[in-house]
């Protein structure tokens, strides 16, 4: 996993679906569209120790909701996973357009990052970092 800063262009379902397991045999999804973006990594803030430094994509997969037509681009912050195939994984992401973001200790603990020194701890306790416009890694 990678804890980063990307940006997306608007992205568009490529035929698949996603359900969540289910052990009730009886139940019905609806699924939710598996959504693909074009984009680039700008800046990693941290990752986990499984991590190839050097690995590059240019498309990101994410999970969008059932009959979504499109998902925007824009600015994010995200965790992503590195996959075996030519795409980023988006696990998780905020909005990253307005100059910082936060993270808890429970997301960091969760997703086994390892925070970057140049972090701030704010008065919740979270991990708040800048945003870096012009910052690429």
């Amino acid at each position: 996993m990678i804890l980063a800063l990307i940006e997306t262009e608007r992205g568009y379902p490529n035929g698949d679906w996603y359900c969540e397991p289910d052990p009730d045999p009886q139940s019905i999804c609806l699924g939710a569209s598996i959504v693909i973006h074009s984009g680039t990594v700008v800046r990693q803030y941290g990752g986990s120790a499984n991590v190839d430094p050097h690995w590059r994509a240019a498309k990101f997969k994410q999970i969008g909701a059932h009959a979504v037509r499109w998902v925007e681009g824009g600015r994010w912050l995200a965790i992503i996973e590195q996959t075996d195939a030519d795409y980023y994984y988006i696990q998780w992401k905020v909005d990253a357009s307005r100059g910082r973001f936060c993270l808890s200790q429970v997301m960091i603990d969760h997703y086994g990052l390892e925070a970057e020194p140049d972090f701030k701890l704010n008065e919740d306790g979270d991990h708040c970092y800048p945003v870096g416009l012009s910052d690429r890694r």
